[in-house]
């Protein structure tokens, strides 16, 4: 889980892996195998602890970067709350990749 201010609006980026290692990335393993391919079809929610959609007031710019990864714009939230985000995309190659992150307002 990572944190922000209420005020805050940052990029954020979530690296999904290529299997072949051509993103130049060394770590391994790697999140997620992309087998020589890239995002293309991608899809970013924001979601309150009841399940509330709050896509439209804190996520924006969802685009792919740098072929692998996926960039988003997150901004806003109440403080004290916790709130999920998922990243779901669909390769050039027809896998489908699903991550979830935590963002703790303070």
């Amino acid at each position: 889980m990572f944190q922000k201010y209420p005020y805050e609006e940052r990029y954020r980026y979530f690296q999904f892996r290529r299997s072949d290692y051509q993103d130049g990335l060394s770590v391994s393993p790697p999140e997620y195998l992309v087998a020589s391919g890239s995002p293309s079809d991608l899809s970013v929610v924001c979601t309150d602890k009841d399940g509330n959609d709050c896509s439209s007031s804190m996520i924006s710019s969802v685009q792919i970067y740098m072929s692998t990864q996926v960039m988003y714009l997150l901004k806003g939230g109440d403080s004290g709350k916790t709130y999920t985000i998922t990243i779901k995309a669909t390769t050039n190659l027809g896998q489908k990749l699903e991550a979830v992150v935590q963002v703790g307002v303070i």
